[in-house]
């Protein structure tokens, strides 16, 4: 969840405020909030392992405020690329 924040925040979906409301919450109910050390291609190939993957691209539910979402076809090096 909070990766998906941070991807929405860079991608100008969500304000920076309203992005640091929600993880502050994740944070506050010990939620994960960072992403473990692994490499690009391992994020990738478990992105694509999710059952919203389509070839190359997976549908990304994207935070576009609280409380609100969308979904935007994406490729996961996309993905990849915006959290390094």
């Amino acid at each position: 969840m909070a990766v998906a924040v941070r991807v929405s925040e860079r991608m100008g979906e969500i304000a920076s405020s309203d992005a640091g409301r929600i993880i502050s919450l994740l944070e506050k109910y010990r939620f994960q909030t960072e992403l473990p050390g692994y490499s690009n291609k391992e994020y990738v190939d478990a992105i694509m392992y999710d059952k919203k993957a389509q070839g190359p691209h997976i549908n990304f539910v994207l935070t576009a405020g609280i409380g609100c979402v969308t979904v935007k076809k994406m490729r996961a090096t996309d993905i990849v690329d915006i959290i390094e």
